[in-house]
């Protein structure tokens, strides 16, 4: 007996796996068997897929397979090998699945995920997990198996934590100046601070474009009120709160979400003639509700989470001013150093077989960076001055990658968990463009633009700020 054979095997129902009977087989089956998986597959299952009602005793069952071979169906992006168990009269097979093979293109985030596959594969899988393999090992093309491993990842929550370090540093940036002209009512173009209440609005978008799966847009709106205040000679002390929303949506369009948080920032400045040092210490706190889809072939599997974010960021500052008639050079620097932590928690709310037990986590971050400011003087006939302002400069961070750990639920302790990061570059442009318009009896209001360019990375914002200088 000689041809090719289909047999469909199911996991969940290995008795009720086709058969390919021969009742009169004769002394060998030779041929190709194609197996089509169903809805369950492990590592430890055996499916019957031929028996001999009439083979000779004097034939094994070993002996009569010599010349047949079983290969899979399927041709996803999961290698597979059959094992043939034969004993007397019937003949089994079990799988061996590789779910990251080599040759198989996959960026280290859809390769972590595949890995994790393997080990819980390795580990003896689970009912649940059984499903998955199943799923995705009857996935039509490597394209598709390579688009639920990239939407399977979460990406949402480690953008969480860059998203509340890059918040950190705007709070940073919005203390460290209530600067006024030391004789506003003459020409000097030395700046000089001063006790004030101050408060602001703004917004900005940060577009992340690199050629995987792992870029995203993050939109967001602030609102923040501070003051600082003269405590001996030519020390200042401030502080400032705000609130943030902000929206999150992956490149594929698969994972999404809505975060919102609250901050606190101290600042401490000493002035010493035309140097400026100060230091200042920001805490923050967000919350976020966030959607994933996980896409299998044609389907879609919803889970969704909520999260929490702590962040904390420390800012030292040096400002070395250059005054000319009617304008003024201003070189800084900065080093901050930007740490965020996200609690543990499980995905969940719709059933899906990829929900993920996601792990705490931790991210620090050091940034430094030269800056030159160049600004400029203009008075009026009202007493009311203008300075115009841009500045310059490079900012580089020592972790370009944030990341966190997860496993899926269901999965074999031993297993462990895989690593999914979020990049950003590790070296910024920094571009400013601002006014400033001083009024009669303290009142100041600036506009300010700001971007911030790297490779493949792109953050513009604007903000309004009122002040009130005592």
């Amino acid at each position: 007996m000689s041809g090719l054979y289909l047999a469909a095997v199911d996991g969940s129902n290995p008795i009720g796996s086709d058969l390919i009977t021969a009742i009169d087989m004769g002394p060998t089956v030779s041929g190709t068997v194609k197996v089509n998986v169903m809805n369950s597959i492990g590592p430890s299952d055996q499916f019957v897929i031929l028996k001999q009602t009439d083979l000779s005793p004097s034939t094994s069952m070993t002996a009569a397979t010599t010349g047949l071979s079983v290969v899979s169906a399927q041709n996803s992006g999961i290698v597979s090998s059959w094992n043939m168990i034969p004993s007397q009269d019937q003949l089994a097979i079990s799988a061996n699945l590789t779910f990251a093979p080599f040759g198989l293109p996959l960026g280290d985030n859809e390769r972590a995920y595949a890995d994790h596959l393997q080990k819980t594969w390795d580990a003896g899988g689970s009912e649940r997990l059984d499903r998955v393999y199943a799923e995705l090992f009857n996935l039509p093309s490597q394209t598709d198996y390579q688009k639920a491993l990239a939407s399977a990842t979460p990406v949402v929550v480690a953008t969480g934590s860059l998203s509340q370090a890059f918040v950190a540093r705007d709070r940073l940036n919005a203390v460290q100046s209530c600067p006024e002209f030391d004789d506003q009512g003459g020409t000097g173009t030395l700046l000089v601070q001063r006790d004030c209440a101050w408060g602001r609005v703004g917004g900005g978008r940060k577009d992340f474009t690199p050629s995987n799966a792992t870029g995203y847009t993050i939109n967001a709106a602030t609102y923040a009120a501070g003051f600082q205040t003269e405590v001996a000679p030519n020390w200042f002390a401030g502080m400032s709160a705000s609130y943030m929303t902000d929206t999150y949506s992956n490149a594929t369009g698969l994972s999404n979400s809505n975060g919102q948080g609250v901050d606190v920032t101290a600042v401490v400045k000493r002035e010493m003639g035309q140097w400026l040092f100060s230091g200042a210490l920001n805490l923050g706190y967000g919350w976020y509700d966030a959607e994933r889809w996980t896409a299998v072939g044609n389907k879609f599997y919803q889970s969704d989470s909520s999260y929490n974010v702590f962040a904390a960021a420390t800012r030292l500052r040096a400002d070395y001013e250059v005054p000319f008639q009617n304008w003024y050079l201003k070189p800084f620097g900065q080093l901050d150093l930007l740490y965020a932590s996200t609690p543990g928690y499980d995905e969940g709310g719709h059933g899906s077989l990829y929900d993920l037990s996601v792990a705490g986590s931790d991210n620090f971050s050091v940034a430094i960076g030269p800056h030159l400011e160049v600004g400029g003087r203009v008075n009026f006939n009202d007493g009311s001055v203008l300075r115009p302002y841009a500045s310059a400069g490079v900012t580089w961070f020592s972790n370009s990658a944030w990341d966190v750990s997860a496993s899926l639920q269901g999965a074999p302790q031993a297993a462990g968990t895989f690593k999914t990061a979020v990049d950003a570059p590790d070296l910024l442009a920094d571009v400013t463009l601002g006014l400033q318009w001083s009024m009669p009896h303290g009142i100041d209001v600036r506009v300010n633009y700001e971007a911030n360019l790297g490779d493949n990375f792109t953050s513009q914002s604007g903000m309004a700020r009122l002040s009130v200088n005592f």
